[in-house]
């Protein structure tokens, strides 16, 4: 509740701080990317488009949105000598990522205040371990289980809460990948049901966090 963050994003963070997780500020940075409108521009040609998945494509992590959120603002802070030239070179927006890193000091602070985390932590700025990641995805889970689908056998997503079909949105990295189950951070309607902020997740993942709460 002392977070100004919606009771989802709050969840995933309070689980980030759980010594077995041990990846909240990892969590932060995500959560940050996750406050401000699209990090990402978009872009209106075919061209364009092109051109940025191929600037981005060091960027993008076959994970999904969120890690790929994570290693985005990993890289523009990493950036000392020209943020907003980084951010023409990856079709990245630059006032959003400026957005960013004040959500991101805030809730440093916050996490330090509520000693959730020690002044001196410093984050692992390396490409996150197989096992880092898992815990990353394992607490996006936590805040966003009512967010979950399996694929079916014809390829098309279900939501394991109500059965309802759900699409990738074309601005995802997992867009016309297919993978057992996914979560994400939001339904938008738009002639069907997309879900945008999306990560592959392993299914028993899902059966597990779903066990925990009932």
């Amino acid at each position: 509740a002392k977070f100004p963050l919606t009771p989802t994003l709050g969840r995933v963070l309070v689980e980030a701080a759980r010594p077995e997780r041990d990846c909240l500020l990892d969590v932060i940075d995500i959560i940050s990317a996750l406050s401000v409108e699209n990090v990402f521009l978009n872009l209106v040609t075919e061209e364009r488009k092109e051109e940025a998945e191929e600037a981005r494509r060091e960027l993008y992590r076959r994970e999904g949105d969120h890690m790929t959120l994570l290693v985005t603002v990993q890289r523009y802070a990493e950036e000392t000598s020209d943020r907003k030239a980084w951010c023409i070179r990856h079709f990245v927006s630059h006032r959003a990522m400026q957005n960013v890193m004040n959500v991101r000091k805030q809730l440093r602070q916050q996490c330090q205040q509520l000693k959730l985390l020690a002044p001196g932590d410093e984050q692992d700025a390396s490409n996150p371990s197989e096992e880092r990641t898992n815990n990353i995805l394992a607490c996006m889970l936590r805040g966003f289980v009512a967010n979950t689908a399996r694929m079916m056998p014809d390829g098309s997503y279900k939501t394991l809460n109500g059965n309802q079909l759900v699409a990738i949105h074309p601005g995802s990295v997992l867009f016309g990948r297919k993978v057992e189950a996914i979560v994400f951070n939001e339904f938008v309607f738009t002639g069907k049901a997309w879900a945008r902020g999306v990560s592959a997740v392993q299914l028993d993942w899902v059966a597990e966090v779903i066990d925990s709460i009932l």
